[in-house]
């Protein structure tokens, strides 16, 4: 079935609307829809929030990088899981550091 951009964005807005104890689930969901959708201004309109551009808050890396994996942007993935694993690194988890990688 075909979705309209249109109604993927509005569904986007409101993924990312979502209660503080139900973000992960729907970020989830909201990369799987812009990964399917292949659309730049949903792309963009989800890094900014994951970047915390709409909300002020930052969210972890691992959702940039699982996004940039469902679009199949492999070097802007594998940047980003340098960027995690260092950060693991620095906190002293250096198992989950070299998992990442």
């Amino acid at each position: 079935a075909v979705v309209s951009t249109q109604s993927t964005g509005k569904a986007l807005h409101y993924l990312i609307k979502v209660p503080p104890n139900e973000v992960e689930d729907a970020l989830d969901v909201a990369i799987e829809v812009v990964g399917e959708a292949h659309k730049d201004t949903l792309t963009h309109q989800l890094i900014d929030y994951l970047m915390g551009e709409i909300d002020g808050v930052p969210k972890a890396a691992r959702y940039l990088f699982n996004l940039y994996m469902s679009l199949k942007q492999y070097r802007e993935a594998a940047r980003t899981a340098i960027i995690i694993a260092k950060e693991d690194q620095t906190c002293g988890s250096y198992r989950a550091g070299h998992d990442v990688l």
